[in-house]
């Protein structure tokens, strides 16, 4: 084992020295074949020294990060955490610039970047403002993209300071003319991804809600080597993954074709054997089951349904059983709304089938008693909360005496009341009004009957739910 420790240490030096521009996915393919999982603290620890020794590969680095991070994401949650703790250090420029390109990826959320931003802009020292510059230079396409109206306040406060602040030293002040320049040719020297570097796709990306404020810890016993007992069960747990993500080469194709060739020759071709009796997908649904209760916590879960190789015809049913479990719980566990959150983020076919299932739980919502009703209506609030499930879902609600029954009420009532509390009621009511979900929103805001007007507006009332009906009143009074 400390043999293979030595050799998987050196061979992972070698991999991230040796990656350039030109060789991300040859590189990434090679740290895939090594157990990367065994050795996510080496691979944190090499790739962060690289970093700090060469700032101009950092989009390399963060780019071989984000391909990893597509079937391994527990290595890129490590490498956050470390990332950060380096942030909150004597020396933050590499580990900012390293996450800023990690959010161009899509590998964290903007409201790290932001958070990293005004931590920097309140110590206001030259040190952290030059900082903020290399952090805005980094990620500003993306900011602008994705959220340029809560980056705005920040530059905002950098163009008030470089007009009132007398101390500011004329080389931070040059930067920040340049940073202003920049975002005004809409950061044409300084894309979020370089055309060379574009080899995710969007559906592959997994975002991480991690934030300044968490507890992080960065393992440091993980960079040393341990005896592990199970070696050998897990050295073959992850060679079965490897051969999932990488594909085999033409040369293999051919060989097993002429293999194939020679067996079928040799033996009769034998008939499929079609299951009538259910009996795979009560297995199936088994499995998902232990895995889940089995796991440590949702990322190990997630790892191990990944690596199940799910028949296509099975995915909407891993989808039921997750709910389904998670509305049995005497008390919700926020592991399943993890889980979903998760899987919702994988591709969009994943997202697909939990809106299917919203459409579903809420169509025969009729069939559970009061401590599932709360169970489903907690878990789909908080994928809805995080935006992993798209809001418009909602249009399969309507309000009025005839859509709704006692269960479907008493769901809603559990819905928007956990949503208010995972977003806030100011949020809530942006979010019910805004006008990109217009369109989707007609059911709950019945503009176009009178008195599905006043149902809704009783019903959101007797929930305490009275902010939501300002706007439902005011249409109220015009008709």
């Amino acid at each position: 084992q400390r043999e293979k420790w030595s050799r998987l240490k050196s061979n992972l030096t070698g991999y991230i020295n040796r990656v350039d521009r030109s060789n991300v996915t040859d590189m990434a393919m090679n740290v895939f074949r090594e157990n990367i999982i065994r050795g996510k603290g080496l691979y944190c620890e090499i790739i962060m020294k690289a970093q700090r020794e060469m700032v101009s590969l950092t989009p390399v680095y963060a780019c071989l990060t984000a391909i990893i991070n597509t079937r391994i994401p527990e290595v890129a949650i490590l490498l956050i955490h470390r990332l950060l703790l380096a942030f909150k250090s004597e020396e933050p420029r590499p580990a900012a610039i390293f996450l800023a390109h990690l959010y161009n990826y899509a590998v964290v959320d903007d409201l790290l970047i932001l958070e990293m931003a005004s931590s920097l802009l309140c110590d206001k020292s030259d040190q952290s403002l030059d900082v903020l510059v290399d952090l805005l230079l980094a990620s500003g396409a993306a900011l602008d993209s994705n959220a340029k109206s809560r980056v705005n306040s920040i530059y905002d406060q950098l163009r008030s300071l470089l007009n009132t602040d007398q101390t500011l030293s004329n080389k931070l002040k040059t930067r920040l003319l340049s940073l202003f320049e920049e975002r005004k040719s809409e950061f044409a020297r300084h894309p979020a991804i370089e055309s060379e570097l574009d080899l995710i796709e969007e559906d592959d990306q997994i975002r991480h809600r991690i934030q300044l404020t968490d507890l992080l810890d960065s393992h440091e016993e993980l960079n040393e080597f341990k005896f592990d007992p199970d070696f050998d069960a897990r050295e073959s747990e992850y060679e079965n993954l490897v051969h999932e993500i990488i594909e085999p080469t033409p040369e293999t194709d051919n060989q097993e074709g002429k293999q194939i060739s020679k067996e079928t020759t040799a033996e009769p071709a034998k008939s499929d054997i079609i299951d009538m009796t259910g009996t795979q997908l009560t297995n199936f649904k088994k499995t998902v089951y232990l895995t889940m209760m089995s796991s440590i916590d949702f990322e190990e879960c997630c790892h191990k349904l990944l690596g199940l190789k799910i028949p296509k015809q099975y995915e909407y049913e891993l989808v039921k059983v997750i709910f389904e479990s998670c509305a049995q719980e005497k008390v919700y566990s926020k592991y399943y709304g993890l889980i979903a959150e998760r899987f919702c983020q994988l591709r969009r076919s994943w997202r697909s089938l939990f809106e299917q299932a919203f459409r579903e739980y809420y169509t025969e919502i009729h069939r559970y008693d009061t401590s599932q009703l709360r169970n489903l209506a907690r878990i789909f609030a908080y994928i809805l909360a995080t935006d992993a499930l798209p809001w418009t879902v909602m249009s399969e609600i309507e309000m009025s005496p005839e859509t709704t029954n006692p269960s479907s009420r008493v769901f809603l009532k559990f819905l928007f009341q956990n949503l208010q509390e995972e977003m806030g009621m100011s949020d809530l009511k942006a979010k019910f009004y805004s006008e990109e979900l217009a369109p989707y929103m007609g059911g709950l805001i019945p503009a176009d009957d009178l008195d599905n007007l006043r149902f809704s507006i009783n019903f959101f009332t007797a929930i305490n739910m009275g902010p939501l009906t300002d706007t439902m009143r005011e249409l109220l009074a015009q008709l």
